[in-house]
């Protein structure tokens, strides 16, 4: 674990994102690749390939105390500042305290860099590094943008499938289909059309439905969009079981954005019971597989589909899931 700590902190050296927009990621995976027992060699290997994609960390601007960390929510600029708010706050009120507290400021913007900051929140937590919860909760606040507001319509609470159907019926040209670039704009392009407001914050469903629902839509391994439903789902689980307030504040504005994942996938609807054909290798093998891979996004599917097998089940699924993103 000393070398994926070391590589942690040298992260935090390092700009929440880089290129112009794109998530750093080597936090995650360095994670992911421990979780998946990734010795001290392929640590660093990754890291050391990874980093040079990097930008620095800027310089900090100005100290922010208190409460008045809300005042600059998504001004990536802050960053810095933000993240020694945040690790000012974790060192003096604890992991779990903070994150009670400081999330429910936030929740609405889950969506912000295709839910990234929530799934670096879950790597930090499920990992127990303060380090890391503190920067996830900087990187949030950094980019908060929440989904448009379309004229919110009142109504019953509806399930994931039903919404989906909704707007299936009333998009049938599917006209905020991700073909390219970031995940964002699109998931931002769903929210606008007319009829998200028939369902945007009346979507209730257990997180098991939409983790079935999210690894039955991940067909194809070059689709990001539902990739990150796999992926984010998992992170809402590893969050709402470390602090359970959560659930209550996150929940509609996770589903929200879910939906909108599903919207932008062009509304599949493959069967998350579909049978595996061919053999699929065991869970050993996909992390041998895994710890050679240089693809950060397929390490961190790995992990995820491990864990949400031995959460829900459906494990040669999420075996078969894992594979075809690593081959």
């Amino acid at each position: 674990m000393r070398t994926c700590e070391e590589i942690l902190e040298r992260n935090r050296r390092h700009d929440a994102q880089w290129r112009g927009g794109l998530t750093n990621h080597l936090s995650m995976a360095v994670l992911a690749l421990d979780g998946l027992g990734a010795d001290s060699a392929e640590l660093e290997a990754f890291a050391s390939a990874y980093e040079r994609n990097l930008e620095p960390l800027p310089a900090r601007v100005d100290s922010i105390d208190g409460e008045t960390w809300k005042t600059h929510l998504g001004e990536l600029s802050r960053y810095p500042d933000l993240l020694a708010r945040f690790d000012a706050e974790v060192a003096q009120s604890g992991t779990i305290a903070t994150v009670e507290k400081v999330v429910p400021s936030l929740a609405a913007g889950v969506t912000a860099d295709a839910f990234h900051p929530l799934i670096r929140l879950a790597y930090g937590l499920d990992f127990q590094s303060d380090g890391e919860v503190a920067a996830a909760l900087a990187y949030w606040a950094a980019v908060y943008k929440e989904l448009p507001v379309t004229e919110q319509l009142s109504g019953e609470r509806i399930g994931v499938r039903e919404a989906l159907e909704l707007l299936r019926e009333s998009d049938p040209e599917n006209a905020c289909a991700d073909d390219h670039g970031l995940i964002t704009p699109w998931l931002h392009c769903a929210a606008q059309l007319p009829v998200f407001g028939a369902v945007k914050g009346r979507v209730s469903s257990s997180l098991e439905e939409v983790a079935a629902l999210a690894r039955a839509a991940h067909t194809d391994p070059g689709n990001f969009a539902t990739l990150h439903a796999v992926t984010a789902t998992h992170a809402a689980r590893v969050v709402f079981e470390r602090a359970p307030t959560l659930f209550e504040v996150m929940e509609s504005h996770f589903l929200d954005g879910i939906v909108a994942v599903f919207v932008i996938s062009r509304y599949p609807h493959g069967s998350p019971d579909a049978s595996i054909e061919g053999d699929v290798p065991g869970w050993t093998e996909l992390a041998a597989m895994a710890r050679k891979a240089t693809n950060d996004h397929a390490i961190k599917l790995t992990y995820t589909c491990r864990e949400e097998a031995t959460a829900y089940g459906a494990d040669a699924f999420y075996r078969s899931l894992a594979y075809r993103q690593l081959a």
